[in-house]
């Protein structure tokens, strides 16, 4: 078979300015009688030197492609904020050219594999040919969470703003239903919002593949001091669960705080972390860390208090795989093969987290269990090779 990629990110083995490392271990882990190029707008920056190195861990042949001198300058001079004048997303209107899409089709593939879910207006364009579309995630589901979460409440000016944003998405939600395109997610509720919004969609759910792992992580909760982390960007996705947070480890009590470290990976930290340190909570910020998988595994335990978002929340995929014990909101948790109390920790409310962490204290071996049956679940159910293998097995069918 003969597959040409199109993406607007290069595939890399880590998520690098974007959501970059799912395709790359869906088609690491192909068949050898797949044929692949891969023709990228390089959204991430990946250097010509790395793009080579990706090349022969792929197999493949990678064609870049210039991004459009608008959106070029839209970047430069911090102009993206304008999305909410588009109907849809800024990155939709970054089209392949004609001499791209001879490019792209020369070779006449079996199959158009598209990434992200922002060139449908492609479909007709492409229309000889079998095309997947891999979303990663519903483009409204995020929103519909957003309008409902605090989050969305800033003023009505930025409410109304977002309003018109998901009616966008719902929009967008509503293309690619050609016979010939078939759209893959990585969320369940993804797939179940998708087909509410248009039912004769062709659309499958796969987990998301994890991607590195620390081998032999060791998982002790037997320490006189825990470290707690909290990964990722202090923005919309977390901004209602951190405002929620927030006063309630201030309010824990002593014996708690000496037992618990909390370091935040990420930007925009600096005044959480200042006002848990005026309140006795020994707390870290730090911006950015070169090996992310190899930093995490300096914790024992991973906070995720994620109350927006769509699909796979990566870093909490992360964390699971490589031995923390997560403790995390419904939406931090789904679409990850783990289960409350048995290979994860959901919460509900804030409130819950200082008799959590209390009970970690007085029960250390049964949350190493919890721990260890998460990232041994998370490894399992998530192997790149098993989701490589089904993903392959299902649009060779298409």
């Amino acid at each position: 078979m003969k597959l040409n990629f199109l993406t607007l990110y290069t595939p890399t083995a880590e998520n690098i300015k974007g959501p970059s490392a799912l395709p790359y271990y869906i088609l690491l882990h192909r068949n050898s009688d797949i044929e692949v190029e891969i023709h990228s707008f390089n959204l991430n920056e990946i250097s010509q030197e790395v793009i080579s190195e990706i090349e022969k861990d792929l197999n493949c042949k990678i064609h870049i492609y210039p991004l459009p001198l608008w959106y070029q300058y839209l970047t430069k001079f911090k102009l993206t904020s304008l999305r909410v004048l588009f109907k849809y997303p800024l990155f939709s209107y970054i089209k392949p050219s004609k001499k791209m899409i001879k490019m792209l089709t020369k070779n006449e593939p079996d199959i158009i594999w598209r990434y992200p879910d922002y060139f449908f207006s492609l479909s007709d364009k492409l229309s000889k040919y079998k095309q997947v579309v891999t979303g990663p995630d519903c483009p409204a589901l995020v929103y519909f969470r957003q309008l409902k979460d605090s989050s969305g409440y800033k003023n009505l000016i930025y409410w109304l703003g977002l309003s018109k944003v998901a009616y966008g998405a719902i929009q967008q939600a509503k293309t690619d239903t050609n016979n010939n395109v078939m759209y893959h997610l990585v969320g369940l509720n993804d797939w179940r919002e998708q087909m509410k919004i248009t039912p004769s969609k062709k659309v499958f759910f796969l987990l998301h593949p994890h991607i590195k792992l620390k081998e032999s992580p060791s998982v002790s909760f037997k320490k006189n001091i825990l470290k707690v982390l909290i990964p990722g960007k202090n923005d919309f996705y977390m901004q209602s669960g951190i405002t929620e947070l927030i006063p309630v480890i201030c309010s824990m009590n002593e014996e708690i705080k000496k037992r618990f470290e909390f370091t935040f990976i990420g930007k925009g930290w600096e005044y959480i972390t200042k006002t848990l340190n005026e309140n006795g909570t020994k707390a870290t910020h730090i911006k950015w860390v070169d090996n992310y998988i190899e930093s995490i595994s300096e914790y024992d335990i991973q906070l995720s208090p994620i109350t927006v978002g769509g699909g796979t929340k990566g870093k909490v995929l992360d964390a699971i795989a490589n031995g923390l014990l997560v403790i995390g909101t419904e939406v931090a948790m789904e679409n990850i093969a783990v289960r409350h109390n048995d290979s994860c920790i959901v919460y509900k409310n804030a409130i819950q987290i200082p008799a959590i962490l209390q009970s970690i204290m007085y029960n250390p071996d049964k949350y190493e269990q919890i721990a260890i049956k998460g990232m041994n679940q998370a490894r399992k159910y998530h192997s790149p090779q098993r989701i490589s293998k089904r993903f392959f097995d299902i649009i060779t069918k298409f």
